[in-house]
């Protein structure tokens, strides 16, 4: 009796089609894991939206559909699903807004969308995610201002919004986040200032925000903080491709744990 169900793992077997709307029956389905099915042998996998009904899966704790070739949006009833802990959507053809009703799901610890269509501005309402680790949103069609509603993230440790277009400054807020150890930002269309904050991020250890000086943007501006020599964990700092000025901080020399450096092509002095 498939509505006794817990568990249903199609992971690279190669099935393909629609998910039926008969899988809102199965009301204690904790796990729905059909990813990798879009294989190189030309198998598309899944494909079309993912059904409406999939709201009425009150137990369901994880959804996996990454490496399909799903289309459309996200019904807004996804938001239903207040025990998903993990939503993996990466690599599929999801070709609209993030519904703004994914900041309802409590018990979300990591969201990964990476690799699709999405476009218009990444909801605000994803800031109630209180249990959030990882938000992956790289490679969409993203645009519009980082919401600075990501500051209230307190478990955060990987934010990576990478290969958008997304404008306006990065948010003073995000350096609340005293968790985030991983923060990429490359790729987008982000100018004004380096929070000068940032050195508040504890445990920071890669920082990505290249190449955002392209299309109608000058990049990143302005100097890099002093406060960069309080982030004792940083491994990597890329800056790339911007329009940062004035001199390198000397407080650099703090960052013992610094690796990789990146400063080129931008306006600095020495």
């Amino acid at each position: 009796n498939l509505k006794e169900c817990e568990k249903i793992a199609f992971h690279d077997s190669g099935i393909g089609g629609t998910i039926p709307t008969e899988v809102g029956t199965m009301a204690k389905l904790e796990t729905l894991d059909l990813s990798m099915n879009k294989n190189a042998d030309g198998g598309e996998g899944l494909t079309g939206m993912i059904p409406s009904e999939i709201g009425a899966l009150k137990m369901l704790k994880t959804l996996a559909l990454f490496e399909n070739s799903m289309t459309g949006s996200v019904p807004s009833e996804i938001g239903l699903l207040s025990e998903l802990e993990v939503l993996y959507l990466k690599k599929n053809f999801f070709n609209s807004n993030l519904p703004t009703e994914v900041g309802n799901m409590n018990s979300l610890t990591y969201l990964d969308i990476e690799q699709n269509r999405f476009t218009g501005a990444l909801p605000g309402e994803i800031g109630n995610l209180g249990e959030l680790r990882e938000l992956i949103i790289s490679k969409n069609f993203f645009k519009g201002a980082m919401p600075t509603e990501l500051g209230n993230l307190p478990m955060i440790g990987n934010l990576a919004a990478t290969d958008n277009a997304m404008t306006g400054q990065i948010p003073d807020e995000l350096t609340n986040l005293w968790t985030l150890v991983k923060l990429n930002l490359d790729n987008n269309l982000f100018d004004g200032t380096i929070p000068g904050a940032i050195g508040d991020l504890e445990n920071l250890a890669i920082f990505t925000a290249s190449n955002n000086k392209r299309k109608s943007s000058n990049g990143l501006s302005g100097i890099l903080p002093d406060s960069l020599g309080q982030l004792s964990n940083l491994y990597e700092f890329d800056v790339s491709d911007n329009s940062i000025t004035g001199q390198i901080p000397t407080t650099l020399g703090q960052c013992t744990n610094l690796v990789t450096l990146f400063l080129h092509e931008n306006q600095l002095d020495g």
